[in-house]
């Protein structure tokens, strides 16, 4: 299994195994993982880990009402972000003569 990594989106399919963000993600979702009032449009908060090309729900919150409301008034989206992969240094395959 991979590190956790967290990924913010909206919730655009409830299934009873898992979840799809608007964004296209399909997430695997234990029973009772996700929290009351988590409707189609929310904003979520998900802790994820990978397995192959499966992502597992660890943890999912809500993202808070007061936020997506600010920043509805102030012209911001909540995009649907992974945190980028780490790339080995350029530096690292060189080799001194």
């Amino acid at each position: 299994m991979g590190r956790a990594m967290v990924m913010v989106g909206v919730l655009a399919e409830r299934h009873p195994d898992h979840v799809v963000l608007s964004n296209g993600v399909t997430i695997a979702v234990a029973e009772g993982l996700l929290p009351e009032g988590a409707e189609f449009g929310r904003s979520l908060t998900i802790t994820y880990t990978t397995d192959g090309d499966e992502k597992r729900a660890e943890d999912i919150q809500l993202v808070p009402d007061w936020l997506t409301d600010w920043m509805d008034e102030h012209g911001h989206e909540l995009p649907d972000v992974e945190p980028p992969r780490a790339q080995k240094s350029a530096r690292s395959t060189n080799k001194v003569a």
